[in-house]
């Protein structure tokens, strides 16, 4: 799984749209980081976030950060 640095601003950010973001895939996206940044990955962070694959949304953010 991806190593990602999560800048605090971002985290922040990922807090509120995680459960105020008006569209359920925003939601989900933001879970997916969410749940990433606390440790939890591979099939465990699919289920909780209840995903099919996570590493789409965690390639598409490190590839914002750069």
């Amino acid at each position: 799984m991806l190593n990602i640095h999560y800048p605090d601003s971002d985290l922040q950010m990922i807090r509120h749209a995680r459960y105020h973001h008006e569209h359920p895939a925003i939601r989900k996206r933001m879970t997916i980081l969410a749940l990433h940044s606390q440790g939890i990955v591979g099939e465990q962070l699919c289920q909780l976030a209840a995903a099919v694959s996570c590493n789409p949304f965690l390639k598409e953010y490190t590839g914002r950060l750069q």
